[in-house]
């Protein structure tokens, strides 16, 4: 199993630059928040973060239907590399673990827990055999048909959650410690698919643009205490963190007609430029940091 550098080396690394690669600041609204029971935010002044979870579309597919009118895209995102990525989630993981010290809280970290019995004997994910994916780990969401590629900052932090949620699996981590255990996770959507359908009498239409922006897909913060009394923080929509992460092309596109039916489909790829790819993701990423910074101090208020 592949480690690039002790976690504790990797955090002091990045501390002194985390916050200079992020655009102006973007704040999350309150009404874009779901809160629930975060009340366990109060339970320790000990908080152990193993790791930050980064996930990024790296392609997919999505129809646009009006009326007798059907239109295919995929899109392909070149240019997401395992280094990078491991380097992004090692940025948010540092930003946030800076922002709870800076409350009075003692931040435990991977290298901190790795001895644990249940840190040793947790199941890692395997990476995709598809060389597209550099070496990483790919999974679907819930909804939709975009491929993400995950990473941690090293691959032995990349743990297979439990079916319950990341945090239930290492909750044994939280008793041993006595401490709140906290597991975030950023998910981006690039490039930005629009799908649009219009039925009328005179003509039916579908169509798909891909713009090269990039939307905060979702982002989610679980934790549990001591007791295993748990919450979670989380987003309810999909901002807009960047207009521009790189260049859009259009591919070939394959079309036909037939009576009052009408068919298409084509292919695009993003490249992406990887300077605003990477403030694009740590506007988005601090951002929702800062609202699990905000649930703490809140919390931590009531005591």
């Amino acid at each position: 199993m592949r480690r690039i550098l002790p976690t504790l080396a990797l955090l002091t690394l990045a501390s002194t630059s985390v916050r200079a690669q992020a655009a102006d600041p973007f704040p999350l609204k309150e009404e874009a928040i779901d809160r629930h029971d975060t009340g366990p935010l109060r339970d320790s002044k000990t908080y152990v973060i193993p790791y930050a979870t980064l996930l990024v579309s790296a392609n997919g597919s999505t129809w646009a239907t009006g009326g007798n009118a059907k239109f295919h895209a995929k899109f392909f995102t070149l240019g997401l590399t395992k280094a990078l990525m491991q380097d992004l989630s090692l940025k948010l993981h540092t930003d946030l673990a800076t922002k709870l010290r800076a409350l009075g809280i003692t931040v435990l970290t991977y290298d901190d827990v790795k001895d644990n019995e249940t840190m040793k004997g947790a199941d890692r994910r395997t990476p995709d055999a598809d060389p597209r994916y550099d070496g990483m780990n790919t999974t679907k969401d819930r909804q939709g048909d975009a491929n993400y590629v995950v990473a941690t900052a090293t691959d032995e932090m990349n743990i297979k959650p439990a079916l319950q949620g990341a945090h239930w699996g290492l909750r044994n981590v939280a008793k041993d410690k006595q401490a709140v255990l906290l597991v975030p996770e950023y998910w981006f959507d690039t490039p930005i698919v629009i799908a649009k359908g219009e039925e009328s009498y005179s003509q039916d239409r579908a169509e798909v643009q891909i713009l090269p922006g990039m939307r905060l897909h979702r982002a989610s913060a679980l934790f549990l205490n001591q007791k295993t009394r748990g919450g979670w923080i989380q987003t309810k929509w999909q901002p807009r963190v960047s207009d521009v992460v790189g260049s859009v092309v259009k591919g070939g596109e394959d079309g036909f007609s037939f009576g009052g039916y009408k068919r298409g489909s084509a292919d695009f790829t993003l490249t992406l430029d990887r300077e605003k790819f990477v403030a694009g993701v740590l506007k988005g990423g601090y951002a929702f940091n800062d609202v699990i910074i905000e649930s703490v101090k809140r919390e931590m208020a009531n005591q």
